[in-house]
């Protein structure tokens, strides 16, 4: 687990890991200048190992265009599974606009790593524009390939404006 000042409460790169018993909550991060930070994640996983999260608390969104599980593809990964978990008894519950609850984000061509996200808890989007499921792409990389399994086995619920339950993100490189 790496700590980051920016980026996400917490972040993986390999092994197996439970969240258990916290609440973990993704409010509006400003960088030294004010200025606001978009694509803050509570829990991110980088790196080419076989990794499994599973959680087990509650993740809050309350802030705009932030993400509760983040996964960064990588050419390096050949035949790892990397499986994000929101567990039986986890939640996780999006107030804000324009949140992911899981996102496969693409930095990198010729992905090798097979990435499932797992819902067998709760989803709840409750903010305008926000999506359950979503795959994002780093301008100058070519989005063709994924190689993900997106699985819902508990319950998602979207109740804001404009939601979808899966959908295709872009964002620019900074």
């Amino acid at each position: 687990m790496r700590d980051y000042t920016y980026g996400a409460i917490f972040e993986f790169i390999g092994g197996d890991h439970t969240i258990e018993g916290l609440t973990l909550e993704v409010d509006t991060v400003r960088e030294r200048n004010g200025n606001i930070i978009k694509g803050v994640r509570a829990i991110s996983t980088d790196g080419n190992n076989n990794l499994k999260v599973r959680n087990k608390s509650n993740i809050k969104l309350s802030a705009d265009n932030v993400v509760g599980f983040a996964t960064d593809e990588d050419p390096n990964g050949a035949g790892n599974l990397r499986q994000l978990i929101n567990d039986t008894d986890g939640l996780i519950y999006s107030t804000g606009k324009g949140n992911v609850a899981f996102i496969l984000v693409k930095e990198q061509d010729n992905p090798a790593a097979t990435h499932e996200h797992i819902n067998n808890g709760k989803i709840i989007m409750d903010g305008d524009e926000s999506y359950a499921f979503a795959f994002s792409k780093t301008n100058g990389v070519h989005s063709n390939v994924y190689i993900t399994h997106n699985i819902n086995n508990g319950e998602i619920v979207m109740a804001g404006k404009r939601k979808l339950w899966i959908c295709t993100w872009s964002r620019k490189k900074l």
